[in-house]
């Protein structure tokens, strides 16, 4: 079983993001050697931070909780952009599809969207 930290990245806690928070020395230390990120969808949209995510040599798990009104295409193509900061395990890419709360329907056509656009989460 793998644990993972979720939205670092995004909410920019990652030691030299924001220069408004100060981290302790050991703080600074745990975050550098986390392995395992989950953002949410909407950082594979924000440059400044897949920049940042490449400038630490890390890679996340792409998840896709909430995305009720994101064009699907354009989710595809950044994952597809950004291939290179999304971990992979066994050769699988490590993506969840953009799910759409309180509809199972949709959240399977989005699956198949997903699919149709080359990912397949």
């Amino acid at each position: 079983m793998k644990s993972y930290i979720s939205e670092v990245y995004n909410n920019q806690a990652m030691p030299g993001m924001n220069a408004e928070v100060n981290f302790l020395d050991h703080e600074e230390l745990v975050l550098k050697n986390v392995a395992n990120f989950l953002e949410p969808y909407q950082v594979i949209f924000k440059e400044n931070i897949t920049d940042e995510i490449r400038l630490n040599n890390s890679q996340i798990f792409l998840d896709g909780s909430g995305g009720n009104e994101v064009n699907i295409s354009a989710y595809c193509g950044q994952i597809k952009k950004n291939i290179d900061i999304i971990k992979k395990d066994c050769g699988v890419v490590l993506v969840s599809v953009l799910s759409h709360h309180n509809d199972p329907l949709q959240t399977y056509r989005n699956q198949l969207s997903m699919e149709h656009f080359g990912v397949t989460p």
